[in-house]
């Protein structure tokens, strides 16, 4: 039975399932994971928000399943701007009363899907959220939004202006 070495590969499991790995062996494993997800992950959907017309005190609102891209829009929100995490699983007129609140300017959220009524809650908070300017959908472009997904492949990694200052 082996630990896991500093040098192995932090996304691959050790090949002997039946030692738990120690705990400085498990810490080594995060960080090496984290430097994985470097700054391009936070940079790059904070340029989205930034060329959307986001700024510091802007709210953007993120109507998500835990997806990847729930954790760029929460990164890119908190970098360029202020990120309001909404529960999917409330219905409209509480996550529109929970916009209004906060006054989003921006919500991500995610397109039709098959087993989640997301989509229909986010049509709904439309006519509900006077603050509401823009719409990005992970997944495919729908009428009057923008994908999350092509704009974060369009979106530039470079340190920008206005990311990070408050």
């Amino acid at each position: 039975r082996r630990a896991v070495e500093a040098d192995d590969d932090p996304m691959t499991c050790p090949a002997n399932h039946d030692a738990p790995p120690s705990r400085d062996s498990l810490q080594t494993r995060f960080a090496r994971v984290a430097d994985v997800h470097d700054s391009h992950s936070v940079t790059q959907p904070a340029h989205v928000l930034a060329s959307l017309g986001v700024g510091p005190t802007d709210v953007v609102s993120v109507l998500l399943p835990n997806l990847l891209q729930a954790q760029f829009a929460f990164w890119g929100a908190e970098a360029i701007g202020i990120v309001n995490p909404i529960n999917f699983l409330l219905g409209a007129p509480q996550i529109a009363e929970i916009m209004n609140a906060a006054q989003s300017k921006v919500l991500i959220t995610l397109g039709p899907h098959p087993a989640l009524d997301i989509w229909s809650k986010a049509l709904a908070l439309r006519e509900r959220v006077p603050s509401l300017g823009t719409g990005l959908v992970v997944g495919a472009e729908q009428p009057g939004t923008r994908s999350f997904d092509a704009l974060m492949l369009q979106a530039s990694p470079e340190t920008g202006p206005g990311i990070g200052q408050r």
